[in-house]
């Protein structure tokens, strides 16, 4: 009986080595990393004002807009476009403003704005569209959403 456990410990052990090998094999195991990004990313690592905030629409005084900050690290050697976009999902219309891109490359920090124009009431902008797209814009790269709470009134 003793045999067998030190048998079937032995044969385990034997499989774990040949997985963590495998995995070394295909994954790597970081000795020709380079350390670099192998996507496009983008954080954003401010809102101004933060979330949740009443402003006034576009352009009808001084709060009617929300600056954000994001840092970005682009790999590809052509560059991309990164939008940033309100979104409202909970009903209410307007019509969108937002900062143009210029095409990004290497790595670097951007402010931006946002902000909304509405005939109605109010408008709840619930998220924050972060959009990157090739440098011609035929590519959508990525595209993620940061939930917010932005009601932009008259």
């Amino acid at each position: 009986m003793k045999t067998a456990i030190s048998e079937s410990f032995l044969s385990t052990l034997k499989a774990l080595v040949v997985l963590i090998s495998a995995s070394w094999l295909f994954l790597g195991c970081g000795g020709d990393d380079d350390g670099k990004p192998k996507t496009t990313e983008v954080e954003v690592v401010s809102m101004t004002p933060t979330s949740p905030a009443s402003l006034k629409y576009y352009e009808s005084a001084t709060n009617d807009r929300v600056s954000v900050t994001f840092n970005y690290v682009v790999v590809e050697p052509e560059g991309v476009r990164i939008f940033v976009q309100p979104v409202s999902t909970a009903g209410g219309s307007g019509t969108i403003h937002y900062t143009p891109s210029s095409v990004f490359k290497d790595t670097g920090s951007k402010t931006v704005t946002v902000s909304v124009k509405s005939d109605q009431t109010s408008v709840l902008v619930d998220r924050i569209k972060i959009l990157i797209k090739s440098a011609d814009q035929t590519v959508t790269i990525s595209e993620k959403f940061i939930e917010v709470s932005y009601t932009f009134s008259d």
